[in-house]
């Protein structure tokens, strides 16, 4: 088979192509959101035909989970992989990842669809728990190096810091006009608020 002006097509590999639709998918859904998006819009901005699509995912819905049940892997869990540097560390290099507020703005659409259409608050539900399993990780990770206190409950400890993160994403969701850095000091405030005693048991 042949492309334009004659030129074999090069040939892309499932894994390869699905990836290349959810990328383009997130790009989609992030600047038009869930409603404003097609199929046909994310098919072409992946450089495929709208029959292809359809060959990975059957529908916009199921597009939409795959890119949710992602983002945790591809933004919290390499961001928390690290937190020697504390939470208000952690906090920085997500506040400065594009790809974190482009999938906190996916996350954000699908919330204004979620109130009718209850597959869509499903997939929403599982990318939260999805999320805290990693911060409530991150958090025995931090109680275990003697950075977090031992006496507390890791969930109590993921509760405040997935609260001061989802915080300041969202706001730089909106608006990324340095307003939410702020809340890389009242993450180092909270660091040290949960930093083991000197001398305690």
């Amino acid at each position: 088979m042949s492309g334009d002006g004659g030129r074999p097509r090069r040939r892309v590999s499932g894994a390869v192509r699905r990836a290349s639709i959810l990328d383009a998918a997130r790009s989609e859904f992030g600047r038009a959101g869930y409603d404003g998006s097609s199929t046909a819009a994310i098919a072409a901005a992946a450089g495929c035909a709208e029959s292809v699509l359809y060959r990975h995912f059957p529908s916009k819905l199921a597009i939409l989970r795959a890119v949710l049940a992602d983002a945790p892997q591809g933004v919290v869990r390499p961001a928390l992989a690290d937190h020697s540097d504390g939470l208000a560390g952690v906090l920085a290099r997500v506040l400065g990842d594009a790809a974190a507020i482009r999938d906190l703005r996916v996350v954000v659409s699908a919330i204004a669809v979620a109130h009718r259409d209850a597959e869509v608050a499903e997939a929403i539900v599982d990318t939260f728990a999805e999320v805290r399993s990693v911060i409530v990780d991150a958090a025995r990770g931090a109680q275990a190096q003697g950075m977090a206190r031992a006496d507390l409950d890791p969930e109590d400890i993921a509760w405040m810091w997935q609260g001061l993160m989802l915080g300041a994403l969202l706001r730089n969701a909106v608006r990324a006009d340095g307003t939410a850095d702020g809340a890389v000091a009242a993450a180092r405030a909270l660091t040290e608020l949960l930093r083991p005693k000197p001398g305690a048991a």
